[in-house]
């Protein structure tokens, strides 16, 4: 049809042909019923005035004709048919992103002027006040009606309406009526009406009216909770618009508001039965402390307001009597928002009190939430969380000009960076990458204001923060203790203890910390016990796939296994648990020379090949890891620790004694030269 049209612009014809769509468009449905069906000429009709109104070859032609389509796609709204009723609402749409060239002026960041520009739109098209109020409806339409047919065609009805609103504002006309009735859409059961009522209350708020508008939406009285949801939403949109200028042109009136929220804490954060709206409402705080973070001009008491309400909410408490204790949420939603600002809240602990007992027993149980919620069989929403937890506690770090640093207590918050960066999620990776790169980028500079932040890639992040921590902690022996049972593929990080020290247990020194839960780690899963549980036959019909596809055992082990050689010899630990991990990595040798001997120095009794035991990822993983043990242990002989030279000898003999008897095994090539590799050390 275009391509017709473009031969007649300007004309007679084109104008008689926009008529005559708009009439069979208009057409009501029982006038073109058939016997085979019903054909629908309107459809057809909609979607060519459509394709006209969005050619801008007949921009200037199709001008004098916009009125009446956004008529006819207002009453076409109303029809029961699905399809013509789907075909208005696009046209509708179409004729709205030309009304305005598609900029989207509802969006929060929109200026004053380009809103007051927009209302120029009811002057242009004066039929839009009147259509705009009939399609909202009056105000005694019954909201328990909502999910029935009428219910839903009437929803459908709304949503553009509101979509004017939020364009073009207000209008004069009808104004007093187009409000009250958005604002009934505000209070209704439907979700989506609901934020987009909110959104346009929020569009046509004035900057001077904040105060009265959150006074209002947070007095108490509300009639049900969708009324308290809806205001809610409506609260957040407000913040979203004037945030920023709360901290900064509207600092006058910051205290006013901050306590207006700690007077409704109460009962909508922690009285309220609903989920939704404390949810909602944690929302709300959670936008207050991140333009308080951002914000370098903010009091000290007004900080402390919004990171006092976000505490509370269930981050866990800045104080020693609930760093323990972990609130657990209402909905996974909540849980994420609450993991999300609690990196916040302990930074900012941090920072304002660094040498307070409560405050290390505070970031303490956050690292060891972090290794909770960062497990690989955690959703990849709550792994996110955690991702934008730690990149808070940085920010917040930052906020108060402190740059990142090493000590004993900002290990594990390493840690759970580096465990972030190999994540099987690509967007958890890459939000760890920017967290990691930030943090290198400050080190790098040696100041919190660097000029260029460095944009690395997880696997670039990674290698970083491995030499950063080799720098940097070079004689920690927990980092060796970490690095050592991870080296083994024995530590999970479900078991939160055989990970980061519980509370209490930081001001012990690392030599003197009660390790019985590693040692049954160690105890309990020999490596001859590995062995046999990963070679076991399997008769289950379908295999559970692993959790994280993306993490490489083999090339972990040699990370770990590198940053073992280059700490200091005096970080191994003198306790059970370093004699217990020796002990392991020398039984599983010999289980392995054991497994691999000929009988009668003649007779091979095993044989792995191609097709044979270590071809399995488990058991190949199992046998490097252990020769990797083997190779720190024998880095430490070397400068003197573990028995000094003699028990390096012992080592090599066995090792090599294992690398003889599995070439005659046929055993991989790979492993085979790592152990000729170590055996020439």
């Amino acid at each position: 049809m275009t391509g017709i049209l473009s031969a007649y612009r300007g004309g007679d014809s084109f104008n008689n042909i926009v008529l005559d769509l708009q009439a069979i468009a208009d057409a009501p449905v029982e006038h073109v019923a058939r016997s085979g069906g019903v054909q629908l000429p309107q459809v057809h009709a909609i979607n060519c005035l459509k394709d006209i109104f969005t050619d801008t070859r007949f921009g200037l032609s199709s001008e004098p004709h916009m009125a009446g389509a956004l008529d006819l796609a207002a009453m076409r709204l109303d029809c029961e048919v699905w399809a013509i009723r789907n075909c208005g609402l696009m046209l509708m749409k179409a004729l709205l992103n030309r009304i305005n060239g598609g900029t989207d002026t509802s969006s929060t960041r929109a200026s004053d002027s380009q809103r007051r520009s927009s209302k120029l739109t009811y002057q242009k098209f004066p039929n839009l006040p009147d259509l705009t109020l009939r399609l909202l409806g009056d105000n005694t339409w019954d909201h328990n009606h909502a999910h029935n047919t009428n219910g839903i065609l009437h929803a459908q009805k709304v949503y553009p309406a509101i979509e004017i609103v939020e364009r073009f504002g207000i209008p004069t006309k009808y104004g007093d009526e187009i409000e009250k009735a958005i604002i009934h859409h505000l209070e209704g059961p439907v979700w989506a009406l609901r934020d987009k009522a909110a959104k346009a209350l929020a569009s046509i708020a004035r900057k001077g009216d904040l105060f009265n508008h959150i006074s209002r939406l947070l007095e108490k009285g509300w009639r049900s909770h969708n009324v308290l949801h809806g205001r809610l939403l409506h609260l957040r949109w407000l913040m979203r618009r004037f945030g920023s200028f709360l901290f900064t042109d509207m600092i006058y009136m910051t205290n006013a508001i901050l306590s207006l929220f700690d007077d409704a804490f109460e009962q909508i954060a922690l009285s309220n039965p609903c989920p939704f709206t404390s949810a909602a409402y944690l929302d709300v705080v959670a936008d207050l402390a991140d333009y308080a973070a951002q914000a370098h001009t903010v009091k000290r008491c007004q900080t402390a307001t919004c990171l006092y309400l976000t505490t509370q909410a269930g981050v866990g408490g800045a104080s020693s009597q609930s760093s323990e204790v972990i609130l657990p949420p209402e909905t996974p939603q909540q849980h994420d928002m609450i993991l999300s600002l609690r990196g916040r809240v302990v930074g900012a602990e941090l920072a304002q009190n660094p040498d307070r007992s409560g405050t290390l027993r505070v970031l303490t149980a956050w690292t060891r939430y972090l290794v909770i919620t960062g497990n690989e069989c955690s959703d990849v929403s709550t792994r996110l969380a955690a991702v934008c937890s730690i990149g808070s506690f940085f920010e917040a770090l930052k906020a108060h000009n402190i740059p990142p640093y090493a000590k004993a207590e900002m290990l594990y918050v390493y840690l759970a960076l580096y465990d972030t960066l190999a994540d099987d999620d690509e967007e958890a990776r890459n939000e760890g990458a920017k967290v990691a790169s930030f943090v290198l980028s400050t080190i790098q500079s040696k100041s919190i204001n660097c000029g260029t932040t460095l944009a690395l890639s997880p696997p670039a992040a990674k290698a970083g923060l491995v030499l950063y921590l080799v720098r940097e902690y070079g004689e920690s022996p927990e980092l060796w203790v970490q690095a050592s049972l991870t080296l083994t593929g024995l530590i999970s990080q479900l078991e939160v203890s055989a990970r980061v020290p519980r509370p209490g247990a930081d001001s012990l020194p690392a030599k003197k910390q009660p390790l019985h839960h590693r040692i049954n780690c160690l105890e309990d899963n020999s490596v001859a016990r590995v062995y046999e549980e990963a070679t076991k036959e399997q008769n289950v019909i379908f295999e559970e796939e692993k959790q994280n596809l993306y993490i490489d055992p083999i090339r972990e082990a040699d990370v770990w296994a590198d940053v073992l050689c280059q700490l200091e010899g005096s970080t191994w630990p003198d306790t059970d648990l370093a004699m217990h991990w020796y002990t392991w990595v020398y039984s599983g040798l010999t289980f392995f020379l054991e497994k691999f001997k000929t009988i009668d120095n003649s007779t091979v009794r095993f044989r792995d090949g191609v097709l044979g035991p270590f071809s399995k990822p488990d058991v190949f993983a199992l046998i490097y890891r252990v020769i990797l043990c083997t190779k720190v242990i024998v880095h430490l002989q070397e400068r003197g620790f573990c028995g000094g030279a003699s028990g390096k000898a012992k080592s090599i003999t066995l090792l090599n004694g294992v690398a003889s008897a599995g070439r005659r095994a046929q055993l991989h090539d790979l492993l085979l030269d790592k152990m000729d590799e170590i055996c020439q050390i």
